[in-house]
Order: structure tokens, then sequence, then C-alpha cells
């Protein structure tokens, strides 16, 4: 038991390296241009990977050195240790876990989708060794048979990567998008804008402090740690050392719900009126005598005054026009206003001169719009025009929380009579909709004429925007021109007929992410379990209980008796685990290596002891491998579910990752050793050898293959073959339950109390069951034939 302490901690110190070399990023450019940092590892792959071998090396690594030790002959401890231990993976780890969450809530996979892969593997795998052991080749494991059982993993990676991607859907499961974090990683902004787009989407438009206030307290809510943390944090707990004690979510599986935001948020300020010329440019013949400019403002409610003045560009007050300024004034439900300018006719030829009409000062609670000016063309030709775009209007801007892109569209080289034109959006990067539900649209498609009066020289065209809340974001679109209409079929197209629309992201928006972000990762560090020095972790290894004050944790508390305790018993191991490089070396590569040397020789003082242990207690060791050895090398595991499970708001860290370990000990842990020990007995084997080692252990079919032309690796299956099958029987009965809690209760853990506790008892139970019956077949007392 102080042996499976030792490789408890180093297995932490292993899995610590493997959180900061998940964590790492690496910068890439968005098809946007802007730069930004994305994570390097995917976290399903990452945690079927390097996850999956921190919390199984002890497993896994016992089988490799099990073959090596014996001279490439199948030992007995190994393999049926893989089994006894995802059955107490899976029976046990589940059972607590439903249990301990009763009194806050319940939890459910939000990953149904890889859930169910790797529930599928992690049964498959062990019906595979049935398939190989007693049915194919009889307590052989064939050269092909040991490859393919490793091949299982990369594939298994690789599906469970593309269901996760959505690149595979399960037939069924709707996909679940939902935010998965691996590694110490900080709050980015890409990862904040979901956030806020929700809390908009559900309370409608907030002061910028109840926002910032709200996300703040909301996503330091859903910092939780990784299955990592969570192991070290129960190996903490075991040996003494400081603690992080976390928030616990909600009742109902929320750690903060988004409604508490005190009367009047959504804002009863009244909104304020806008005021518009109706019209962004006219124009007018010399001989018309005046042009009139036609204001209008957005609500009829009260008076409004808004002053408006005019100002030459090309035109001069004096000659070709009369200076005009003054105060308009609306009273209570008057919608329009008229603005009159003297134009003054000559006899010289000249071009096209233009002047200006400006609003300023709009009163009381009103406000200017994007036409609080106007261009008067004065021109002395009598020709329909051209309708397009001017040069500098080729391109518009806007941002998404804009509500609309605004595209005006000019007339040309003549004002008279009426004119018509047709537009309509095309996208290029950005994607129109006709539904402002649909997601990850950027804009309304949008069609139309327009239609230009007489003397009418500039129009607008709205583009309604989707607001997705995005931080950094530059998608395009185009509107087009086309069939214009006209008296004397004279009015055409100008050179210019498309406009280019870039939606870029919304300015307030970017400050909020910015500011939450500066915030978020102040507190970041809470979470960090790397080591950046020798003397940081020998430090670590004297201190004992929590240490008050330090690292920004909360609840510390002095250390107990029993603190004091475990430390003095782990102290040995704390004190030469210290000696592994610091994870800030090589990105934490170096203590990876380092590390899994150190498991590898703990875990040989394993099979050692367990040896001995047998032995001078008269156990078999198959018995040890399910029992001593599978609950010494789980038990971390154990205490790190139950505190993910009662942290997390959903059960994905606590029900999901067990059925991918449980794959991967399989693939890895038993493939890896199978093949290289078929590879080696397929270069070097002697049929000799093998007969005289089996001969009374091995099957009479399997003596018969070895004595032919043997290309394989010999595993008695017996007790190993029997304790597979009812692990596969147990397994099949505990997936049903928790699919029947889901189906019933809603969650795979927790619920009404009552059903939970018969479940986590009919888990604990299945354990039994499963144990029992192993027992009973090893000593003989039951026999059955396949």
């Amino acid at each position: 038991m102080w042996v499976f302490l030792g490789v408890g901690i180093i297995a932490d110190i292993f899995m610590s390296s493997i959180e900061v070399i998940t964590s790492q990023e690496t910068i890439t450019e968005t098809k946007s241009g802007a730069v930004v940092p994305v994570k390097v590892w995917n976290a399903t792959v990452a945690n079927l990977t390097l996850m999956a071998l921190g919390s199984s090396a002890p497993e896994i690594l016992l089988n490799v050195i099990e073959v090596f030790a014996l001279d490439f002959f199948a030992g007995e401890l190994g393999p049926i240790s893989i089994v006894g231990s995802a059955a107490f993976n899976l029976l046990i780890i589940i059972g607590v876990c439903v249990v301990a969450v009763v009194p806050v809530g319940e939890r459910k996979i939000d990953g149904l989708d890889t859930y169910a892969c790797t529930a599928f593997f992690s049964v498959f795998a062990y019906v595979w060794l049935v398939v190989i052991l007693k049915m194919i080749t009889p307590d052989v494991v064939d050269l092909w048979e040991a490859l393919f059982t490793f091949a299982m993993f990369p594939l298994l990676v690789w599906l469970s990567y593309a269901i996760d991607t959505g690149k595979i859907g399960v037939p069924g499961i709707p996909k679940h998008s939902h935010i998965t974090k691996i590694g110490t990683s900080h709050f980015h902004p890409y990862e904040i804008e979901r956030y806020l787009q929700e809390l908009e989407s559900e309370h409608g438009h907030l002061a910028p402090e109840q926002r910032e206030e709200m996300m703040i307290a909301a996503l330091q809510s859903k910092a939780k740690p990784s299955r990592a943390q969570y192991r070290m944090m129960a190996t903490k707990q075991m040996t003494g050392q400081k603690k992080m004690v976390l928030q616990k979510p909600a009742e109902g599986g929320k750690a903060v719900e988004l409604t508490s935001i005190g009367d009047g948020a959504k804002g009863d300020v009244k909104a304020a009126t806008v005021v518009n010329f109706k019209a962004s440019a006219y124009s007018v013949l010399e001989n018309a005598g005046k042009i009139v400019c036609v204001v209008t403002r957005s609500s009829g409610e009260g008076s409004l005054q808004v002053d408006y003045a005019t100002e030459g560009v090309t035109a001069n007050a004096g000659e070709d026009f009369v200076e005009t300024s003054g105060v308009l004034t609306f009273a209570p439900g008057e919608l329009e206003k008229e603005i009159s300018v003297t134009i003054i006719d000559d006899d010289e030829p000249e071009e096209d001169e233009m002047f200006i009409v400006k609003l300023a000062n709009p009163r009381p609670n009103a406000k200017l719009g994007s036409e609080g000016m106007t261009i008067v063309t004065i021109i002395d030709d009598d020709e329909p025009g051209l309708l397009g775009f001017k040069d500098e209007e080729t391109h518009a801007t806007a941002q998404e929380s804009d509500g609309a892109a605004h595209v005006f569209v000019s007339r040309f080289k003549g004002s008279s009579g009426t004119v018509t034109v047709d537009y309509t959006t095309v996208d290029i990067s950005a994607i129109g909709t006709n539904d402002a539900a649909e997601e990850k649209r950027d804009y309304i498609v949008t069609k139309g004429t327009l239609s230009f009066a007489p003397e009418e020289m500039r129009k607008e065209i709205q583009i309604p925007l989707i607001d997705r809340k995005l931080y950094d974001k530059a998608e395009t679109f185009k509107v087009v021109l086309s069939n214009v209409t006209g008296p004397n079929e004279k009015a055409a197209l100008a050179e210019f007929h498309n406009c280019v629309v870039t939606i870029v992201h919304n300015g307030d928006t970017k400050d909020v992410i910015d500011k939450v972000t500066r915030v978020l990762n102040l507190n970041a560090d809470k979470y960090a379990v790397g080591t950046s020095s020798w003397q940081q972790q020998f430090a670590s290894a004297f201190t004992v209980g929590d240490d008050e004050g330090a690292d920004g944790l909360e609840g510390a508390a002095p250390p107990t008796a029993g603190d004091y305790f475990l430390h003095i018993l782990s102290f040995p191991w704390k004190l030469i685990f210290a000696t592994c490089p610091p994870t800030d070396y090589a990105n934490g590569w170096v203590c990876f290596v380092v590390a899994l040397v150190y498991i590898g020789f703990v875990t040989g003082m394993i099979s050692d002891l367990a040896n001995l242990l047998g032995c001078v207690l008269g156990i078999e060791n198959d018995i040890t491998a399910i029992t001593l050895v599978a609950l010494g090398t789980s038990l971390p595991d154990t205490f790190a579910s139950k505190v993910a499970a009662i942290n997390d708001d959903n059960a994905d860290a606590s029900v999901g990752n067990v059925t991918g370990s449980n794959s991967v000990n399989v693939f890895l842990g038993l493939g890896l050793p199978w093949s290289i020990a078929a590879i080696y007995w397929s270069l070097n084997g002697s049929n000799d050898e093998w007969a005289e080692r089996y001969n009374s252990d091995a099957t009479p079919e399997a003596l018969t293959h070895i004595k032919g032309s043997f290309k394989g690796f010999v595993v008695p299956s017996g007790s190993l073959g029997f304790s597979v099958i009812m692990f596969v029987a147990c397994a099949l009965t505990a997936l049903a339950l928790l699919g029947w809690r889901r189906k019933t209760y809603g969650c795979e853990l927790g619920g009404p109390a009552g059903p939970a506790y018969a479940s986590g008892a009919a888990f604990i139970g299945l354990w039994f069951i499963y144990v029992t019956m192993s027992i009973l077949q090893v000593k003989g007392i039951i026999s059955v034939s396949f």
C-alpha cells in the first residue's frame, strides 16, 4: 500500500507534465487577418492519448515490464490487472459518483456523441479479448491479432476526434456544441464571446458594468480544473499536501444562473429620437429657382428643434445659391419638415457644383442619424443620369452591432425624371440568410428596387446585420445593382455598380471581452499545476497541509494531525520525486520522460511485491491482480472522479473518462506488450520452449498450434478469459443502467436520493459479483467451459 502511495505521487507529477504539454498554444492567423492563439492539442485527442496514459500508466507499464522481466513469456499479474482495473473503474468509480452528487443536484453527460464512441469501444475491447483468447486461436495471440489490438488505439483516437469535431455524426445523437478545455489554459476572447452572446440573447441590452460583472461571475464558475488537476487534488488529500478548495456549482448543475439582474436591468431609459434628412443627396437644375430638402424624425412624441445651415463645397454662396440657416421646429406628432434653399441662375457655362445642408444640435432627447447632412448638386442638363456607386463608396464597413449596413447609391450626370434600379446582396465570406434565428449567419439577404424621383441624387440601402457578438470578425458580402429604368431609355448603370460591405466586430464588445479576459486571467494561476524550478519542488515536498495565503487558494487552514501523519508517510516519495525536472523545461517533455522512468521503476516494485504478498498469504496472482493491484492503481482516479462529479456542471469528466481509459487500457496496455512479444517470438520463436513452459497450462488446441509453424505469443486464457467474460456482462449491465437513469431521471449522476443510492448500490454490487465469480473460478469452485 505504501508503494501504491508512491506510484500515485509520481503519476501526478507525470500528469502535471502532460497538463503543461497539452496546454501549449500556437499563434495562427485567421482568414480576416487577425492573429490569435489556438490549442496545439485537441481536447479529445489529449484525453485519449497523453491524459489516458497518465492515469493508466501503472497498469500499462506493469504489462510492458512483466513481458520483458519474464523473457517475453506471458505473466499472470499484468493482463488480468487490466481487466480488474477496468471493472473497478466502471463499477466502483461510477457507483461512488452517482451517490456523491446527491446533495448538490444532478449531472448528465453533455458530450453524448463522444461518450457513445468510447463506451462502445470500452466493451468491444474486452469482447475482442474473448474472441482472440477463446475463439480464433485459443490461448494464443497471433502476430496479426496483437497488431490489430494495438492498431485499435489510433483508430479510437481518430474516431473520437472526428466525432468531436463534427466530421462524423453518431446516429440518433445530436451533435452537442460545447467548449472543452484542456490544460491550465487561461481564458481567451474567442472563448468568452460565446458567453456574451448567450447573456445578451437571454437578457437583452445591459449596462456595460452589469455585463462585465455577470460575465466574470459566470465564467469564473465555469473555470473548472481539468482531469489531471482533479487527480492531483485527490492525491494531495492522500499525502497531506496543500489542497485546492473549489466552489461547488449551484443546485441543478449550473454554477451561476444568469438571472440575477436587478429591476430595470433591461433599461427603462427613453429612447432618443433620431433626426435625418430624407435623402442623402439632391440635385437641382440652375433654372429651378429653389431646392427643397426634407428632414424627418423617428418619433412624433413631443416637440423637437434642430439647427440647420448651408455650406459651400464647389458651389459658392451668393453666386450659386443663397446661404441659408435657421431652426426647424417639429410640433407634437409632426414627422417631417422642409428646408428651402434658393438657387441662383446665371448664364455662364460651368460644371456641376455642390453645396451641403447640415443639421446640428437636435433637442430635447434627440440625436442625429446617419443622414445628418445632405449634398445638393446644381446641374444644368436635362438627362436622367447614371446610377451606381461613387468610387469612394464602392467599399463600406459596418459593425455587426449596428443593426444594419448602410450602402449609398448615387445618380450621376443628370437628374431629370424618375429612374429605378434593382439591387441584391451576394455572399463573399459573409453568409446571408432569410431567417435571423439561423445560426452562424452574418446578415439578412436583401433585394429590392430603388426609385429616384426627379432631382434626387442619392438613396440609401439598408441591409440588416446579425449580431453574433464575435470578438474578431471581418466578413464580406457585396451589393450588386442591375436593371436600370428611366425616361427615354437613357438611364444606365454607372461605371461602379458593385459595393463590397465588410462586417467587423463591435468595438464595445471587444472592450468588454478584453476587460473580462484580463480579470479572469488574473485568477487563472490558482489552477496551475506546473513548476518552474527545483527549489519550488523541494519546498512543496517539505510543505505540510495548506500553505495558508499562498497561491490564492481559498479555504486555507492550518494542517491537522492527519495531514502530518500522511506527510511523514509519503515524505520519502515526495523527496525522491522532487528530483524530476520542472515542467517549465522543454514545455514539460523532460519531466514527462523522467517521470515515466520513475513510474516504471515503482511499477516494477508493485509487480514484485504483489507476487510476494500473494505467495506468503497463499493468494493466487489472479486474485491479487483483480483486487489489491486494481484497487491500488485506481484509488487516485476514484477520488479525482468524485471531486470532478461534485464540482463540474456535467458528468463528462467523471463518467466519460472512465470509458475512454478502459478502452485505452486494452488497446495500449495489452496491445503494445503483446505486439512486442509476438514480434519477438515470430523472429526468435522456439516451439520446444513454449511447449515445455505451457504443457500443463495451455489448452490442447494451443499446444497443437504451438507445435506448428508458430508465429505468435501464448497467453493462457484460463482465469483471464473467464474474468473478461464476467466483466463484459457486468459492463453491459452498468452501461444499460446509466442509459436507463438518463431516460428516467434526465441524468447519469445524482437525481432523486432514493434511486441514486439504489443505483450506487447496484454498481458496487456488480463489482462484488465480478470479483466473487472470478475468485470462485480461480479457486476451482466453479468451472465454466467455453
